[in-house]
């Protein structure tokens, strides 16, 4: 798949399907679950008819499709996309 992700940055990368799976199984879901869900989250990627893909679409494809796979899942994802968006203070030792 050449899909492109446009991050919010402007940078743009290779969609990889591994990622989805990796911050998925990060949330709590099985294995077998998650590697299912990326599939899904792939093929939605293949309809979408623009070369690049927001990175922030993404994450609503992702977060719409485990809602659906284990509400408790979706609710750790919510909260980790969250909490890796707020700057952090640089503590000087």
């Amino acid at each position: 798949m050449d899909k492109k992700v446009l991050k919010r940055d402007g940078s743009t990368e290779a969609y990889e399907e591994a990622k989805v799976v990796r911050v998925v199984q990060a949330a709590g879901l099985p294995d077998e679950q998650a590697k299912a869900l990326a599939a899904q989250v792939s093929t939605w990627i293949r309809t979408v008819p623009d070369a690049s893909v927001s990175s922030l679409l993404i994450r609503d494809k992702v977060l719409s499709l485990l809602l659906t796979a284990d509400a408790n899942v979706a609710d750790f994802y919510r909260w980790y996309e969250k909490t890796k968006d707020v700057p952090r203070k640089k503590i000087k030792i």
